[in-house]
């Protein structure tokens, strides 16, 4: 019979009756894992967390992730994986990668603002990053990969910490980027507060001290990076996650669907009556503040124009602009810092029921799959202020936790509970 000890905290099964035997030819006994499989997810972390070690460029970037992942992908292995299954998908993706790759540059070199890295996000890292997802469920080994992205987010917070307190990067990139913010390898300092803030939902399964300690830590890594945003999903998530609440997602899916829905309808009702594109501001703080809202304040505007949206090129430059008294007029194709409004842009009200498909998906897997559930909820809540598939690491990690997500609902019967004490009275570790 299994016992409590049996259930993890990411949303892996490891007690042999908590899986009917229908299902159970699912996953893959320990012994058929590569023995050097237990580092991939610690490789696939680092490529997320920190793209910017492979080099300054965004080709070296990019690819550091989409290498990784293909390599992931070959490695996960369920019980109907096969040699010709593992050649077949390295084909198939080497075969998109040489026809996007030309794709891209011929787009950018005709003066597509599109650009080859969006062009290979949309084209490649994506639909690899969601296959490993639902390779990762199905091998049974979603517990690994929380436990290697905790150990690596924990490992990058005295980083960050050494390059604001120096104001000198240890990985520097090509971009200019202010020195009091950490980036620690990241593309950007928000989009490595947004991994950090993520990260803290896969202490849950930890004792009250070691929660506590973890959200600590990581909510001073976020702090190092001067991001706004995400310190406040990080604050909400360290909450959840100490208290225990984060532990009761499964049983509380339905309220997290109506916080949801009446977030949706309260960004709606400030978006049209409340938000204006001139913003009051005096200092760069107060401008970062106040831009998201402006931006939003054009939202009704951009659907009410392009309902289809602009296509993948986005917001036509010098369309969609507001004022600011610090730095005078802003053109938001430019620096469009929201994933609604930068889907919106492209795809316009398809683009937006795609997001919201994305969220309706992670609230149902609360129950199948919690912590990987509630990681995807707050990358669409840092979503608000950041545009996430710009990106390519944060593409990537979303899209890996979509497919955790999507095939965890797939998974049928198999009901998944949070940790519990183990008979000898430990709480399991993610």
């Amino acid at each position: 019979m299994a016992t409590p000890s049996s259930v993890t905290a990411i949303g892996n099964v490891r007690g042999p009756t908590l899986i009917p035997p229908a299902r159970r030819s699912r996953t893959v006994p320990p012994r058929s894992v590569p023995w050097f499989s237990r580092w991939v997810p610690y490789v696939v972390t680092a490529a997320i967390l920190m793209p910017g070690i492979a080099g300054t460029n965004w080709l070296s970037r990019f690819s550091f992730p989409l290498v990784a992942i293909l390599i992931a992908c070959a490695v996960e292995r369920t019980q109907r994986s096969s040699a010709r299954m593992y050649a077949v998908i390295f084909a198939f993706y080497l075969a998109i990668i040489s026809l996007a790759i030309p794709v891209a540059y011929v787009l950018y070199a005709g003066g597509s603002r599109l650009g080859p890295g969006t062009t290979l996000t949309y084209l490649v890292l994506a639909p690899a990053a969601f296959m490993l997802g639902m390779r990762i469920w199905d091998s049974g080994r979603v517990q690994a990969y929380g436990r290697a992205f905790l150990l690596l987010s924990l490992a990058t917070v005295p980083l960050a910490i050494y390059e604001a307190v120096t104001r000198t990067k240890i990985f520097p990139l090509e971009d200019v980027i202010n020195p009091a913010r950490a980036l620690v390898g990241q593309e950007h300092p928000i989009t490595l507060a947004l991994l950090l803030a993520s990260a803290i939902f896969t202490a849950t399964g930890l004792t009250v001290g070691l929660r506590l300690i973890v959200s600590v830590v990581l909510i001073l890594g976020i702090v190092a990076t001067g991001s706004s945003g995400p310190l406040a999903v990080g604050i909400v998530a360290a909450i959840a996650t100490v208290t225990g609440l984060s532990a009761r997602a499964p049983a509380a899916r339905r309220y997290v669907g109506l916080l949801v829905t009446a977030a949706a309808i309260v960004g709606t009702y400030l978006s049209v009556l409340v938000f204006t594109p001139v913003m009051a501001d005096t200092n760069i703080d107060e401008y970062s503040n106040q831009y998201r809202g402006a931006i939003y304040s054009l939202l009704p505007r951009i659907l009410a124009e392009a309902p289809l949206g602009y296509g993948v090129d986005g917001l036509p430059e010098n369309m969609w602009t507001v004022w600011s008294n610090y730095r005078g007029i802003r053109d938001i194709s430019i620096s469009a810092d929201s994933e609604f409004v930068f889907v919106a842009g492209k795809f316009g009200w398809i683009g937006l029921a795609l997001l919201g498909v994305g969220i309706v998906i992670a609230v149902l897997a609360l129950r199948s799959a919690p912590v990987p559930a509630l990681m995807l909820l707050s990358v669409f809540a840092c979503g608000v202020f950041v545009a996430l598939h710009a990106w390519p690491s944060i593409a990537a990690f979303g899209f890996i936790l979509l497919g955790i997500c999507v095939r965890s609902l797939r998974a049928g019967n198999r009901r998944i509970v949070p940790a519990r004490r183990s008979a000898r009275g430990r709480i399991l570790p993610v």
